[in-house]
Order: structure tokens, then C-alpha cells, then sequence
């Protein structure tokens, strides 16, 4: 009986450190300025986890830029797509030097990001307006996942 109830006691402890580890990851992940979401890929018994985030603080520090009005970014896989409203208006490709400018700013904000993909095609930029806000909104993102990588893939086909 007593072997019983120091167990219990134990499993509760393990199950208190537990839940209090869990809440500073999401607190980590708060400070990051990012929401974050999970979506679970079961693809033949592999179990394979893919955060898609929306990276406020490079947002933020895009959009500082002058050559910049707006901007999107969503991280998913070590890979940042920002999709951006540029100042003069311009569609479609981005100026390199204003790439790099903008890869730099994204990578500082985030050392873990490999690639920075960006685009002013207004339809991506549309679309990742419309990611980011069912992504801030909390929706699911199961569907949302399989979807915004086959934009992606269009958009950006030497994306890997």
C-alpha cells in the first residue's frame, strides 16, 4: 500500500515538471514574436512534425524597410516565404539586392531559417495574407499545410 502511494506521488510530480516544461516551450515560442502551429503528417508510419509560424518580428522589421509597404512571412520547414507589397508598386520579381536585404533581416530575426524565398506576385502575396491570418486565428491547419506548399512549389519550383 505505501509502495503504491509513493508511486502515485512520484507520477504526479513527473506529470506537474512535465506540464510546466510544456508551458515555457510555448512561452519560448511566444517570444520569438511567432504563432505557431503544428501539423502532424502520418505518412506511412513515420511520424513527422511541421510547424508553420508566422514570423511577426520579421514582418515587422521588413516592413521597416523603405523600399518595403507590407509584407507576409511564414516559416514552415527551416524555410521562410515572405511575400511583400514593395513601395513603388512593382509585381512580380523582387530586385536582388532587396532580396538579400530581406533574407538578412529574416535570418536575423531567426538563425534556424536555411532559405528565404520572397515574391510581390500579388496573387502570392494574397494568398499568404490569407495563410497568416487562419494561421493567427488558431484555425486548423491540416488541410491549410498540403496546400500552401503546392503554392509554394508553383510559385518558387527550384524550392526544396
Amino acid at each position: 500500500m505505501v509502495l503504491i502511494k509513493r508511486l502515485t506521488i512520484l507520477l504526479l510530480v513527473v506529470a506537474f515538471i512535465s506540464g510546466c516544461a510544456m508551458g515555457n516551450q510555448a512561452r519560448d515560442d511566444n517570444d520569438r514574436g511567432a504563432q505557431v502551429q503544428n501539423v502532424d503528417n502520418n505518412r506511412g508510419g513515420e511520424n513527422n512534425q511541421t510547424r508553420m509560424e508566422v514570423a511577426d518580428k520579421a514582418q515587422d522589421k521588413i516592413t521597416d524597410m523603405d523600399e518595403v509597404r507590407r509584407a507576409t512571412v511564414i516559416v514552415a520547414n527551416r524555410n521562410a516565404y515572405v511575400a511583400i507589397v514593395q513601395d513603388d508598386e512593382s509585381k512580380g520579381d523582387v530586385r536582388r539586392d532587396l532580396e538579400q536585404k530581406i533574407s538578412d533581416q529574416v535570418k536575423e530575426t531567426d538563425n534556424n531559417i536555411r532559405n528565404v524565398f520572397v515574391s510581390s506576385n500579388p496573387d502570392f502575396v494574397n494568398r499568404m495574407n490569407d495563410y497568416g491570418s487562419k494561421i493567427e486565428g488558431g484555425q486548423p491547419i491540416q488541410g491549410l499545410f498540403e496546400e500552401f506548399t503546392e503554392m509554394v512549389q508553383r510559385v518558387f519550383p527550384n524550392a526544396r
